[in-house]
């Protein structure tokens, strides 16, 4: 009895190689794009450009900025809200912990002028999930 075993092939075990790899890239990145683009959208409110954290929304939310410096939020059931300039600008009040919950929320407060600690209107909230849509606003008050 004659064993024969065949010859590895350098090219199969490259392009399985590099097969595994893409997989393993693919995985990671679905991870961590929720994150990456919470991290952006919260990095370009903190500094009042509202057009780059818009191009983080999906449609139909969407942010404006107004001639007289406010703010137009409009959510994903359409409802919008016009957030006025003094109020702005938004601070994360609670982001996800970890990357890869397929659904995961952000909620921003755009707490406006205060006095001695202590807020001189009502704080504006503003309520963001990820999901397979993208980032949506869900709410704003």
């Amino acid at each position: 009895m004659t064993s024969t075993t065949r010859p590895v092939r350098p090219l199969a075990v490259l392009l399985s190689a590099v097969a595994l790899v893409g997989l393993v890239g693919a995985i990671d990145w679905q991870f961590r794009t929720p994150h990456r683009t919470f991290e952006a959208f919260v990095a370009a409110m903190g500094r009042g450009d509202y057009a780059a954290a818009a191009g983080h929304l999906g449609p139909p939310s969407s942010l404006a900025r107004q001639g007289d410096g406010s703010l137009v939020a409009v959510d994903r059931h359409g409802r919008s809200k016009t957030i006025a300039a003094g109020q702005l600008p938004f601070v994360v009040a609670e982001a996800p912990a970890t990357a890869g919950d397929p659904t995961e929320t952000l909620a921003m407060l755009a707490l406006g002028p205060a006095k001695d600690g202590v807020l001189l209107s009502k704080a504006v909230q503003m309520r963001l999930t990820i999901g397979p849509g993208g980032l949506q606003i869900d709410g704003v008050d």
